[in-house]
């Protein structure tokens, strides 16, 4: 993704969300008892932790330097000091742009650890 500083709107910042760990999965019911639970439990062995924020941009090619990057799949070193957050991340999710003026746009991101 190469070096880029976020510039976050301040209290949007949640580092360290961690995923689901367990999951239902639907199944056929069974057709000479439909009254039985159709689905299973399925737990996960690695939980991702995520970062979501809210960001800011001047443009829209900066806009789109973040839409390549999640298209692309790559990923970056994500650093925080203050809450003493580093790790290889990916974007998960982006947000659509919101403009507030002609060279503040808003969007949302959540980062997903890949590392």
């Amino acid at each position: 993704m190469g070096e880029k500083t976020l510039k976050v709107i301040i209290g949007s910042w949640r580092p360290g969300i961690p995923s689901a760990n367990v999951s239902e999965i639907a199944l056929l019911p069974d057709p000479a008892d439909l009254a039985k639970a159709a689905s299973v439990i399925q737990q996960g062995s690695c939980l991702r932790n995520r970062v979501k924020g809210k960001l800011y941009v001047s443009s829209m090619t900066d806009y789109n330097f973040f839409v390549t990057a999640m298209l692309a799949g790559t990923s970056a070193t994500l650093n925080d000091t203050d809450v003493d957050l580093s790790g290889s991340y990916m974007i998960e999710s982006l947000g659509e742009p919101e403009y507030k003026q002609s060279d503040v746009i808003f969007f949302e991101i959540t980062f997903v650890e890949v590392g």
